[in-house]
C-alpha cells in the first residue's frame, strides 16, 4: 500500500472518528494484512488493511469483519468500529498488550486459555456469512498457483 493510500484512508477515518494526531505507527507480526495504530479524536485504533495480492488467498473481508464482531461481542476480540470497502480496511479499538512467545503459548495455562477462548467462540451460537473449507482453498490455491 502506497503511503498515498494510507494517507487517505487516515483523511477517511478521521471524518468518522475524529482529528487524528501523530504518524500511523506501524504493528509488526501482521501475516496477511497490515497494522498500524493510530489516535483519533481520544481515543486509539488499529487500522488493518489487506496485504499485497492478499485476494489471491481467498480472505473473505465480510466474513473477517463478522468473525471480528461475533469475537468482541463475547470479549475475546476489540470491537470493530467501522470497515471502508475502497480502500478496503477494518478499524477496531486498540487494545494494551503483547505478543506472547511461542514458550509461554506452550504452558498449559496459556494453552488452556486460548482453547477456552476458540470454545466460547465456537459454542457461542454466532453465525458467520461464508463457510471456510480448508480442501477446497487448497485447490483454489493450487488451481491459482498454476495459472
Amino acid at each position: 500500500m502506497s503511503p498515498q493510500t494510507l494517507t487517505e484512508i487516515v483523511e477517511t477515518l478521521g471524518a468518522e472518528l475524529g482529528t487524528p494526531s501523530g504518524e500511523p505507527a506501524a504493528l509488526d507480526a501482521g501475516i496477511t494484512n497490515r497494522n498500524y495504530r493510530m489516535h483519533f479524536g481520544d481515543r486509539e485504533y488499529v487500522i488493518r488493511l489487506p496485504g499485497k495480492d492478499t485476494n489471491l488467498l481467498e480472505i473473505d473481508r465480510e466474513a473477517e469483519r463478522a468473525a471480528n464482531e461475533a469475537a468482541a461481542r463475547i470479549g475475546v476480540a476489540p470491537p470493530v468500529v467501522i470497515m471502508l470497502t475502497d480502500p478496503p480496511c477494518l478499524v477496531t479499538e486498540f487494545i494494551e498488550g503483547r505478543e506472547m512467545t511461542s514458550e509461554e503459548l506452550a504452558e498449559p495455562v496459556n494453552d488452556g486459555a486460548v482453547a477456552h477462548a476458540l470454545r466460547e467462540l465456537h459454542d457461542s451460537g454466532e453465525q458467520l456469512p461464508n463457510e471456510f473449507n480448508s480442501f477446497r482453498i487448497a485447490e483454489t490455491y493450487a488451481r491459482t498457483a498454476r495459472e
